[in-house]
């Protein structure tokens, strides 16, 4: 796993997972919508807005691993995720969730919206990797501060459709 930049901070406000899961062809329209989504409107790591659970919590790593209200990945109480990094010898604060998309014929589509703080650097960057029933990290999406405000992403995860356990990082 890459190790960014410095004194990187980063807000999410939202992950959305929307699993689109047909039974026929497309064509047929038979078409139905999950979705697992966690909105960060409350300090919790099990926290589920969407109709749809995750297969499990938000798992913190973070060598402070204070828990979700505290520490270098938190939740604070304005509703936000936020990923600070400010030691460059520790390890980078990362939080992963995983949900089953064992269906093999399911579309699975991630969206989150983040900005970075405005002091970050051009250079600063966090990455979003998935896995797939254990296997190794695979980096499906690099973003860097060179924008500021909002920015919203969409990550295209039919590659991994098929596995029962799909497990999403998010790291600085």
């Amino acid at each position: 796993m890459m190790i960014f930049q410095n004194h990187t901070l980063l807000w999410i406000v939202s992950v959305l997972l929307t699993a689109v899961l047909t039974t026929q062809p497309i064509s047929a329209q038979t078409t139905c919508v999950n979705q697992y989504a966690d909105f960060f409107d409350a300090q919790l790591w099990s926290n589920n807005d969407g109709p749809n659970d995750f297969a499990g919590d938000w798992v913190e790593t973070d060598h402070l691993n204070l828990g979700p209200a505290n520490g270098q990945a938190r939740i604070n109480k304005d509703g936000f995720l936020v990923l600070r990094r400010r030691d460059p010898n520790a390890n980078a604060p990362q939080v992963c969730r995983s949900v089953n998309m064992a269906d093999p014929n399911g579309e699975f589509f991630l969206e989150l919206s983040y900005n970075f703080d405005v002091s970050t650097e051009q250079e600063d960057r966090f990455a979003i990797f998935v896995s797939g029933d254990g296997g190794s990290q695979t980096n499906v999406g690099e973003y860097n501060g060179r924008v500021k405000g909002w920015q919203s992403v969409n990550v295209d995860l039919r590659a991994f459709r098929g596995f029962n356990q799909v497990e999403i990082c998010l790291v600085i």
